[in-house]
Parts: C-alpha cells; structure tokens; sequence
C-alpha cells in the first residue's frame, strides 16, 4: 500500500477506502487489540465521518500509536490529540504492575512516520501529561470523538473521563478498551451522566470495547451497531468472573504459590463453581 504522501485533498485514499470497508489493515503498528477490537474501533470511526466533515479526535494512553494512525490518515479529521503521561509502569485491574519499556511520544511519532507523512502529522497534538493536568487552553478545538485506553483501573478511568468532559463536543463518542476490565468504571460514568441530566447510550462491542454516545450521538450510535453490539448483561457478567479468576490467580502467585500448578486448576475450579452458584 502507498503512503498518503501527495494525495489530493477530496480524493478517498487507500487508507480511507479501509475505514469505509472496516479493514483492520489500516492498524499498521503494534497495538494492545484484537482483530475485531479494530472493527469495532473502525465502526465508530466510520460513524462519526459520516456525520462531520472535519472531526476532531482526542485519544488517552496513546503507546506506540496504534490507534492514532487511522485518524491521522483520514482526511475527515482535522485535528488529532494525544493524552499520555508515558509511565514506566501502571497499575492495573488484574493486580500486576504492567511495564512500556522505552514509552516517549518521540518513539510513537518516529513509528507513525514510517507509515504516513510529515503533513498527516502536522495535525499531531501531544501531551506528555495525566489527563486532568492538561490546560483547556491548551485544546484548540472539540473532540466529536475520543477514546480512553490509559491506565486500567476503575478509579483512573473515571477521572480521565472527568478531565476530558470539557475538551467535547455536544454531540461525541467516548469510546473505551479493554472494558472488560473497568466496567464498572463505566456503570459509574453512567451515574454521573445520569446525576447531570446528560442524554446517553452505552454499547459494548466485540471483543472488549464499549462506547458512550452523547446527546445527539446517543440517537444514531444504537441503530448504527444493533447487528454487532454485544448483550450487556451477559458481558458484565462474563467479564466480571473473568476479573475475579485472573485476580485469585494473581493472589497465588504473590504469596510464593506459584509451584503449585495442580492446585491451581482445583482451586480455578472451585472459584468458578462458587461464582455460578452466587448467580442462582
């Protein structure tokens, strides 16, 4: 595939063209997602073209730019911001630490340009901070679309939310990965939007993404996904047992367990059967 070097301005480029077609190819770099999280995250992002002629896409724990790339391609977003404090190291849901060993903007944007132009990333903005320290001023427009891909604990979700309400538009998108990991995250954000009368729809999308459409966006975003939108009560509770399983696991392996592989498969076991017998 060419690069979008010297593509005329109104032309539909190959990258487009793979947005339109939902193609998971246009996910050139390495990224934290499954083939069907990229649909997914391509579904949203074809839906949100199609209702503004020029977007702005606002993006939190950016890495390597994965998730960047197909917004930087199009031609339909104007603006691109990148949110990340780029830490050593994270806390997360499941319990471990996880590291981003070499995690700097200037290592995401050389990736970035071995795929796209220096024109594409002209509209680039970064900022190496917490998205609570970022200045309003600082935002030059509205987001119509952002996702939410930092730090993977409830408390940390919720608060990168919070920061991020005055960079939107009216009518936007708040999508988010990894939701099986932080859903309650979002049943909390559900009560926020609920307390400050603000109008919404949630959906949950193969494999673990969910997105919260805003006020006019709350209109469109279920009858554009009905035939790919997961069943909410089944998710939660999958990935709620799910949660609890890696968690126990994790607890064996700290408390120098870790040699005990057959009792691991017992006691996985016992966790499940206790888990289905607290659903009846």
């Amino acid at each position: 595939m060419s690069d979008l070097t010297g593509v005329k301005q109104g032309t539909v480029t190959p990258y487009e063209a793979e947005i339109e077609a939902i193609d998971p190819k246009i996910f050139l770099l390495e990224s934290s997602t499954t083939r069907n999280d990229r649909q997914s995250l391509l579904r949203l992002q074809r839906l949100v073209r199609r209702e503004n002629d020029d977007y702005c896409y606002l993006e939190i724990g950016s890495h390597l730019g994965g998730s960047l790339l197909p917004h930087l391609a199009d031609s339909r977003c104007g603006l691109v911001i990148s949110i990340d404090p780029r830490p050593a190291v994270q806390p997360d849901e499941r319990g471990p630490m996880f590291a981003y060993q070499g995690n700097s903007t200037q290592r995401m944007v050389d990736g970035l340009l071995r795929h796209l132009s220096e024109d594409n990333l002209a509209k680039l903005q970064t900022f190496d901070l917490d998205a609570s320290a970022v200045p309003r001023a600082a935002v030059a427009r509205a987001a119509q679309l952002a996702l939410i891909d930092g730090e993977h604990t409830n408390v940390a979700t919720v608060s990168d939310f919070l920061s991020i309400v005055p960079f939107l538009a009216n009518d936007a998108i708040v999508v988010f990965h990894d939701s099986n990991l932080i859903f309650d995250a979002i049943m909390h954000i559900e009560r926020f939007l609920h307390y400050s009368q603000i109008p919404f729809q949630t959906i949950f999308l193969p494999d673990v993404v969910a997105a919260i459409a805003l006020r006019g966006m709350a209109e469109v975003l279920p009858s554009e996904m009905t035939d790919v939108a997961l069943r909410r009560d089944q998710f939660i509770v999958s990935a709620r047992r799910a949660l609890q399983n890696v968690i126990a696991m994790d607890v064996l392996d700290r408390n120098g367990m870790g040699f005990m592989i057959p009792m691991k498969r017992m006691v996985r076991a016992a966790i499940r059967k206790r888990l289905l017998l607290g659903r009846r």
